[in-house]
């Protein structure tokens, strides 16, 4: 079992692999140890997701994530 496959099945934000880009409240991440690191954190603290939506266009896999944070 690959890396990507143990996190895929822990990680509802990875079911697709880890995302190109993410977006959290707006604010656009590129780089992937800092997406990783959001990924983690985010996961880990879930109760403070208020939605996520994934895409797979053409290969490249986008996350669209707000926070309760961004709500108040």
């Amino acid at each position: 079992m690959s890396n990507n496959q143990t996190e895929t099945t822990c990680n509802p934000l990875a079911a697709f692999g880890v995302p190109d880009t993410v977006f959290v409240n707006g604010l656009q991440y590129k780089n992937k140890y800092v997406i990783e690191a959001l990924l983690v954190n985010l996961t880990a603290n879930a109760k403070d997701i208020k939605h996520f939506v994934l895409t797979r266009i053409g290969g490249v896999v986008k996350a669209y994530i707000t926070t309760t944070e961004a709500a108040k």
